[in-house]
């Protein structure tokens, strides 16, 4: 797996991909990052993960482009962000699918999770299909802690603090499983990370 992080410069990169293969984009610092997978080669699979942890005024700006180049290719995009305080996070996130990539079967999912009042998430996910014979999908999502599942934890017992932290390692959890499956990645602990 190829780990990606945000860093202070802007940075601009596009990957041509020839086998499957996992990226993993972690953003613990601010910064921007314009990133172009293109999927080359017939019947492979691409799997982009995303964690993005904001907090003070950290500000992350995240670009991505997923072409399908070649027939029969399939890419999975799961970006999954935490925002506390007045951190700020940009994302805009296409799939291209080419005239040429019949079978093709993409889908960019963007969630989102805001602990603070402040903090701002600008989401936009697109699709460019140039061929009728595929599939692709996007969503996206933002939202705060659930007041419902906050409830039910606090009437099992637990405090406020750890309610929150179940519920923010819960949220990012899916990504976090994935990252297991495939390999051992130092991620920071989700549920200390926005320790107030």
């Amino acid at each position: 797996m190829q780990t990606i992080k945000f860093t202070d410069k802007v940075e601009n990169r596009i990957i041509e991909i020839h086998e499957s293969q996992n990226f993993f984009l972690l953003g613990i610092e601010s910064g921007e990052l314009n990133l172009t997978f293109d999927l080359k080669a017939e019947n492979i699979t691409v799997n982009i993960y995303g964690l993005i942890l904001g907090k003070d005024k950290k500000n992350f700006k995240l670009r991505t482009k997923t072409i399908h180049s070649a027939k029969n290719a399939n890419s999975w995009v799961l970006l999954k962000g935490i925002f506390d305080d007045q951190s700020i996070f940009d994302f805009e996130g296409m799939i291209s699918i080419a005239e040429g990539a019949s079978g093709s079967d993409a889908y960019l999912q963007n969630e989102n999770l805001l602990l603070s009042d402040e903090a701002i998430v600008n989401s936009s996910p697109q699709l460019e299909i140039c061929n009728d014979d595929v599939k692709a999908s996007h969503g996206v999502t933002i939202s705060t802690l659930d007041e419902l599942q906050a409830f039910y934890l606090k009437s099992r017992g637990l405090d406020d603090k750890t309610t929150d932290e179940v519920l923010i390692k819960g949220f990012a959890s899916e990504v976090i499983q994935k990252l297991t499956e495939i390999e051992s990645i130092d991620i920071p602990e989700v549920d200390g990370y926005f320790k107030k």
